[in-house]
């Protein structure tokens, strides 16, 4: 990812991180009317509009992926065709990955893998170890792209919404990545300590000596 919070994927595609009003404003376009979340989840719209303000204000992240379009005007421009949301969850190791999201007609072509990287990636460095994700257990299509990627199914859940229907809680150890600078030694030496050879209680000493 450059300075600029851009991921080239592919020649034509790109992975971009979402921050401003207008971005998460295509994500709710996106999803209006997506069946994927309507069935499952009766206040979807209500939950989203709450996510999307806290991806705006830096409390979750979201990720999109877009791909080379043409405006109103025919002028050149990208679509967002799919998305992420994470959310830090109830222990400081664990991320939860919300409303993953790929329209159908980029489903199946490398897209959700491309989007799936970046966003884990960005958790690695974060420092977070395990991520978490629901899946309705019907939704096969979603379940095998999570298992292939290296995702557990950890419990089964009743909906809280609709009586007979149920969810997978899955998850995925995330490796470690080193996320400071490469030239500060010590701070270096105490992350290798403790994400490498799994020390603990380590004390850095920068001291002259």
């Amino acid at each position: 990812m450059d300075s600029k919070g851009l991921s080239k994927v592919g020649l034509d595609f790109e992975v971009r991180r979402i921050f401003l009003e207008n971005e998460v404003k295509d994500i709710r376009t996106m999803q209006v009317n997506a069946p994927e979340f309507h069935n499952y989840y009766p206040n979807h719209n209500q939950w989203l509009d709450m996510a999307l303000s806290e991806v705006i204000s830096g409390k979750r992240v979201a990720f999109g992926i877009y791909k080379p379009a043409f405006g109103s005007n025919l002028s050149p421009t990208v679509k967002l065709v799919g998305s992420v949301i994470l959310k830090k969850g109830l222990y400081a190791n664990v991320v939860e990955m919300k409303n993953l999201f790929l329209e159908k007609d980029f489903r199946g072509k490398g897209y959700g893998t491309a989007l799936c990287d970046v966003a884990e990636k960005h958790c690695s460095k974060e420092g977070y170890s395990i991520i978490e994700t629901e899946v309705a257990t019907d939704k096969l299509e979603t379940i095998n792209f999570l298992l292939k990627r290296g995702y557990r199914i950890n419990v089964t859940k009743e909906s809280v919404y609709e009586k007979g229907k149920y969810f997978y809680v899955m998850s995925k150890n995330l490796p470690p990545l080193y996320n400071g600078d490469w030239f500060d030694l010590p701070d270096l030496s105490s992350w290798l300590l403790e994400h490498i050879y799994g020390f603990s209680n380590i004390k850095v000493d920068r001291s002259n000596n």
